[in-house]
């Protein structure tokens, strides 16, 4: 389904630095397969935009040291009220 010559495969490389490009297109050949789009490489242009704006994102986040997970928090015991049915 996607067909890309050698330039346009380098080309959307480098505009899209934060993925693994072959396994993403990989991802949406095979998702082209059950919902084919009418135009195949604007639609995955805006994919691999919205995948490689979401990579950044988690990076940033990763490096600022945000938390992400606040399962390994110990938060003491909770109290459930009275008011609540078990």
């Amino acid at each position: 389904m996607i067909h890309l010559n050698h330039k346009d495969f380098a080309d959307w490389q480098k505009l899209y630095p934060n993925l693994d490009l072959p396994s993403e297109l990989l991802r949406l050949d095979i998702e082209y397969q059950h919902d084919k789009p009418k135009k195949w490489c604007i639609t995955t242009s805006q994919k691999l935009n919205y995948q490689n704006k979401q990579a950044v994102r988690n990076s940033v986040r990763k490096a600022s040291g945000m938390v992400t997970n606040f399962s390994h928090f110990d938060y003491g015991q909770t109290e459930i009220p009275s008011w609540v049915e078990v």
